[in-house]
């Protein structure tokens, strides 16, 4: 046997087959083409080799803080603002009232008033008691310093007592000398105790009478020397119903010719508006006002001199109860 059948005897593949020489051409050609696709099948029927398990994914993780850079403080949280807490305000220490005091509320013989020589007269002065002591008539009126004028040596005593708040009119009769000039007599109370006192906050300002004394009784400035004021009615007790008027009529008395300015004020805190009268000689001229009132009051009118004296002068009071 030759050693071609041997080969093929034993049924073993062979790497490469030769062609079959026997065969046609085109026979030859089919046969390696199906061998061809054996060769494909074999290799898509061999398993493919297991895909490596897909990667776990990491867990997440923080990111790195930026080198160099400062990390982040949580804000504080927002706390509501605290009320401030105000001291209470401390009474003021009320300061005490002395014992005797006076303020000056009007007057007779306006400052400068023309005399001639050896005239006699009466200074009086209306004073209001904002002491916390009662004047008794021990209480007097004392000459201090300056031109004494005649004043008593031992004063004038009060004509009544006067409560504090109340009013009193206080006088004394002087008579000038004969030379011609100026004169003025500074005046004080004086208490039971011999103690003077006089107006101002410390009640240590004396009052005063100015005058001048001349070579014929024309004067050459113009004054207001003295003012009356009386109030109808004086009280009433009864039905108030639309009101009551209360009328008021006084005089001004100038000592020549001239233009005198002139108001109302009232005890509770009112004016009316300045008023002109106009002098064509010495004299008084009437004035008047009136007061509708409908509720209880007690209270009064004044007259203040606006031009020339700048002085309060003549009051009236009433009272009125209504019901």
């Amino acid at each position: 046997m030759s050693s071609d059948c041997a080969l093929s005897a034993c049924n073993l593949p062979t790497g490469t087959a030769s062609p079959d020489k026997s065969l046609p051409a085109e026979a030859v050609i089919q046969t390696k083409a199906a061998q061809t696709v054996e060769a494909m099948g074999v290799l898509l029927s061999t398993p493919a080799t297991a895909a490596a398990p897909a990667a776990t994914p990491a867990a997440p993780s923080a990111a790195a803080p930026t080198a160099g850079a400062a990390p982040t403080a949580a804000p504080a949280p927002t706390l509501p603002p605290v009320p401030t807490s105000v001291p209470p305000t401390a009474a003021p220490t009320p300061i005490p009232i002395p014992c005797d005091r006076a303020r000056f509320v009007s007057e007779t013989i306006p400052d400068g008033t023309l005399f001639a020589p050896g005239t006699t007269f009466t200074k009086t002065w209306t004073l209001l008691n904002t002491g916390s002591c009662v004047w008794n008539t021990s209480y007097r009126l004392v000459f201090t310093t300056g031109d004494g004028m005649g004043a008593p040596a031992g004063g004038t005593t009060l004509p009544s007592s006067v409560a504090p708040n109340g009013t009193i009119t206080v006088g004394v009769t002087l008579t000038v000398p004969l030379d011609v000039r100026s004169y003025q007599g500074n005046f004080m109370l004086q208490n039971a105790s011999g103690a003077r006192f006089g107006i101002g906050d410390n009640a240590d300002k004396a009052f005063w009478v100015n005058v001048v004394v001349g070579s014929t009784a024309t004067p050459t400035t113009l004054a207001v020397t003295s003012t009356t004021l009386a109030v109808s009615p004086t009280s009433y007790n009864g039905a108030c119903g639309g009101g009551i008027k209360f009328s008021f009529n006084g005089t001004i008395t100038a000592n020549r010719a001239g233009t005198v300015q002139y108001h109302f004020i009232s005890s509770d805190g009112g004016s009316n508006p300045v008023q002109t009268l106009v002098f064509t000689g010495a004299g008084s001229m009437p004035v008047s006002t009136d007061w509708t009132l409908s509720a209880s009051y007690t209270g009064w009118q004044q007259i203040y001199i606006d031009s020339p004296n700048h002085q309060a002068m003549a009051q009236a009071g009433f009272t009125l109860s209504c019901h």
